[in-house]
């Protein structure tokens, strides 16, 4: 019992503090780690350590997951095979030019923005940007000239372009951002849902109040819509492929009963503006070119009660399956539609 006591007594002081002098020492050894040649180099070497044994984790990774070992990759079977994405059509440039001067003229309106000021904007970013996007090869004509409007890369920085002087504005003019998107989308998804289909463009006032229910019809019917709408934007070029989520009887059942949320996924093969959507996000960006998720929004929302909400987010996907980060590369813009239950 004694020894157990003792022993106990011992760890107590080894372990506890001493007022007296914890200050003191604690200065100097903390000294010594961070300032010393040795502390340095221990820390150093440590650090270096980290990165090496990461590095061999990640080859092990690599390697295991090449080869299937381990028990829990020999469960999972064969990795799924590439997804293979069709090149994009040729773009249609008369519709491509008409989507950018749309979205001009509807940022104007919304933002009170004189239309002067934003093509001296526009303009000022152009030539800005111009090296950035060139040393990537794609074509955008010479300092101080016009930019080319040809092809999908030449949309996409049109695109990057003017996204970013909207957002830039609206910074400046300190506008309110929530209400202004709201109004910008709204505006744009009709606008260009006319441009491209104008049959399926319901205006306001022609709504019929038998078209605004939430039934099996016109949820089956409005994705077929999509479907619809979708194959036209492989045709202009601006996206690659597209494929739509098969919704279960029994969710949509629920749903139309206000049981429970409608949950719809597309997805878009090769985006056209894509790679402007990433970019403007990293830049710390919340308006970007979305313009197939405007009409479709715009699509799902017209038939439906004006107090359902349709709630569309978009994640970026890389379609090969990869252990490896550095790999990783973006192929896909996924929209993730939810009606929510009301």
């Amino acid at each position: 019992m004694s020894v157990m006591l003792q022993s106990a007594t011992i760890v107590k002081l080894l372990t506890s503090p001493q007022p007296s002098n914890a200050g003191e020492i604690g200065s100097r050894i903390t000294e010594s780690v961070t300032t010393s040649d040795l502390g340095v180099s221990v820390r150093r070497s440590i650090v270096q350590g980290a990165q090496t044994m990461d590095k061999l984790d990640k080859q092990w990774e690599l390697f295991s997951d090449k080869y299937g070992l381990g028990a829990e990759r020999s469960k999972q079977g064969s990795r799924p095979k590439p997804k293979v994405i069709p090149p994009l059509l040729p773009l249609d440039v008369e519709v491509a030019s008409q989507i950018l001067d749309m979205c001009d003229e509807i940022f104007c309106q919304v933002a009170k923005v004189s239309p002067s000021i934003l093509q001296k904007e526009i303009k000022e970013v152009q030539e800005l940007v111009k090296p950035s996007f060139q040393r990537l090869g794609i074509e955008i004509g010479n300092r101080n000239g016009p930019v080319p409007l040809q092809s999908g890369p030449q949309f996409d920085f049109a695109s990057y372009v003017r996204f970013r002087v909207y957002n830039s504005l609206l910074i400046k003019n300190k506008v309110d951002f929530q209400a202004f998107r709201k109004d910008f989308e709204n505006k744009c998804g009709q606008r260009l849902l006319g441009l491209l289909k104008p049959s399926f463009l319901i205006e306001k006032d022609d709504k019929a109040e038998e078209v605004l229910s939430k039934s099996d019809r016109v949820i089956r019917q409005n994705l077929q819509d999509v479907q619809t709408l979708t194959r036209d934007l492989y045709d202009k070029g601006l996206v690659a492929a597209s494929e739509i989520s098969t919704i279960d009887s029994e969710q949509l059942a629920d749903w139309i009963d206000d049981a429970s949320d409608l949950q719809i996924t597309l997805s878009l093969d090769g985006d056209i503006t894509m790679q402007a959507q990433i970019l403007l996000q990293e830049q710390g960006y919340n308006l970007i070119p979305t313009y197939t998720k405007f009409m479709i929004k715009q699509l799902l929302s017209q038939k439906l009660p004006n107090d359902q909400q349709v709630i569309i987010e978009e994640y970026y996907m890389d379609t090969d399956y990869n252990s490896d980060p550095d790999l990783y590369e973006v192929k896909e813009v996924l929209l993730n539609i939810v009606l929510p239950g009301r």
